[in-house]
């Protein structure tokens, strides 16, 4: 998969994502957490996504590239991928966190795809 794709430098994310969809075999998939690009940008205003920047550049390992929020599925037609799934934060939370752990805090600038890549020949 491409887990870590948001920590890929500079077009690193978008370039890897392109070599996935246009080489790997049809039916492969990608499953990657993401991170809105309004974050990187500085202009999101949720709860710890300042925090998350300044987090990544302190330790050396900077986030830099996220999708901009509602263009996941055309972003990766675009590069070869089908059959897009994408959940946010309010999904993982209500799925996953139950029982003991439901007091922890997703981050709600954090989301996760799921993608295949097209088969050679489909529209």
């Amino acid at each position: 998969g491409a887990a870590g794709t948001m920590y890929v430098g500079g077009d690193g994310g978008d370039d890897t994502l392109a070599v996935v969809g246009n080489n790997w075999g049809g039916g492969s998939s990608v499953v990657f957490d993401d991170i809105c690009r309004s974050v990187l940008d500085g202009a999101c205003e949720l709860k710890g996504a300042r925090g998350c920047v300044r987090q990544g550049e302190k330790r050396g390992d900077p986030v830099t590239f996220g999708m901009e929020e509602g263009t996941g599925k055309e972003f990766l037609a675009e590069r070869g991928f089908h059959q897009v799934r994408s959940v946010n934060a309010d999904f993982v939370k209500s799925a996953y966190f139950r029982g003991a752990s439901r007091s922890i805090e997703v981050a709600p600038f954090l989301g996760y795809v799921h993608a295949r890549v097209k088969p050679q020949g489909e529209a």
